[in-house]
């Protein structure tokens, strides 16, 4: 309490001067009285003082304890959760590469659909415009060959 132990070798001596009192069978006063209670709550505090401070190291070793195995446990929980997230996100990379896989399939079905398509509106188209040649070689020709009858005609008609 005190800086200096003043009050404590004053209680000390005195408290020694009550006790030779005492055991002399002398009547106590009440400064005598006052000084043996404030002796005993000195040693009484004192000896509180020690156990409290074994209680706080005992608390203090035992949380330290707590911790650590509490730490443990976080961390073991904290690598058993990281592995299933790892696990489980694997697993959803795997499903999706696969559902990526499928729709490529499927696009890739798809165009060669209409790449089909596109081959027979080709080969339509070719064959249009093969009738259209045709029609119109077969034009040019009937043309040509009336044109050559109308001037053979005419030929003959005004060279008579």
């Amino acid at each position: 309490m005190f800086e200096n132990n003043i009050f404590d070798d004053y209680l000390e001596l005195e408290s020694k001067r009550v006790l030779k009192k005492l055991n002399d069978n002398e009547l106590l006063t009440q400064d005598d009285k006052l000084i043996m209670v404030l002796k005993s709550q000195t040693n009484h505090f004192y000896h509180l003082d020690i156990e409290l401070k074994e209680d706080i190291k005992f608390l203090r070793e035992d949380t330290k304890k707590a911790n650590l195995t509490l730490m443990e446990s976080f961390e073991k929980e904290n690598r058993l959760m990281r592995e299933e997230f790892e696990k489980e996100n694997r697993l959803i990379r795997k499903d999706f590469e696969k559902d990526i896989k499928l729709l490529r399939e499927d696009s890739d079905k798809r165009f060669e659909q209409v790449e089909k398509r596109f081959e027979q509106v080709d080969k339509r188209f070719d064959s249009v415009i093969l009738r259209m040649d045709r029609f119109m070689i077969w034009s040019l020709g009937l043309t040509f060959s009336s044109t050559l009858f109308l001037v053979a005609f005419m030929v003959n008609y005004f060279d008579r």
